[in-house]
């Protein structure tokens, strides 16, 4: 749900609700200017947001599709490990070879 929200979020409308909560309501980061870390996390943040909306979406569709593979069903039915463990072992280091 929340991929969904980043890809139908415009960036233009993203980043002055960024500035409005977390420099004017927080004051954790400044609002405008140039010359420190600071100053470059909201930027990063507001054009980021779609870009890990969309790479959220294709990482899940391909866990999903590795999921149902053979080789993950045949693990799954000889009980060798518990859940997480098929995911990382199996599914994740296919998708990070891919």
């Amino acid at each position: 749900m929340l991929s969904l929200f980043g890809l139908s979020f415009p960036n233009f409308a993203l980043g002055p609700i960024l500035i409005l909560l977390f420099s004017i309501k927080l004051g954790l980061l400044p609002v405008s200017g140039s010359g420190s870390f600071a100053h470059l996390v909201l930027p990063a943040i507001t054009m980021g947001g779609a870009l890990a909306a969309i790479l959220t979406r294709m990482v899940r569709t391909s866990m999903l599709e590795e999921l149902s593979q053979d080789y993950i069903r045949t693990a799954r039915a000889k009980d060798y490990l518990n859940e997480l463990l098929y995911i990382v072992m199996h599914c994740a280091m296919r998708w990070f070879l891919c």
